[in-house]
């Protein structure tokens, strides 16, 4: 909207020039040329400087945006170092306590191989006798 603007005055001003200078006054035509090259000027220094000024409007919001992403990412890596340590410490302390009952698990496997083996021992035994007794008769 501001470009419009602009552009229609330019062009009001332009017509002025140009009948002022049909009317062959070169000093009004000389004034009103500088007067419209200033006013060009400083309306598009403005929309410039308003460009930079909405540029640098949205840098700071992104930089902000930025800053709050940072905080949240801040947070939620907290979180999370606290919930690794809390599993850390549970995990330490699942270990202690099942660490006693592997020794215990393992003597009863080692008790049981060889109460195995003995079984098969007297089944062995008890199958000689089995097979001897009719003779032994």
């Amino acid at each position: 909207m501001l470009y419009f603007k602009m552009l229609c005055c330019l062009y009001a001003d332009l017509h002025f020039i140009l009948l002022c200078s049909l009317s062959g006054d070169v000093q009004i035509v000389r004034e009103l040329v500088t007067n419209l090259l200033t006013v060009l000027f400083i309306n598009v220094f403005s929309v410039h400087c308003l460009g930079f000024s909405n540029l640098f409007i949205l840098i700071l919001q992104h930089i902000e945006d930025l800053t709050q992403e940072k905080f949240s990412l801040q947070r939620a890596l907290e979180a999370s170092r606290t919930l690794a340590e809390s599993l850390a410490a549970e995990n330490s302390s699942l270990t202690d306590y099942f660490s006693p009952q592997i020794s215990i698990v393992n003597r009863l496997k080692s008790d049981m191989e060889s109460l195995e083996e003995e079984i098969k021992a007297q089944l062995d035994g008890a199958q000689d006798v089995v097979e001897l007794w009719p003779a032994m008769q």
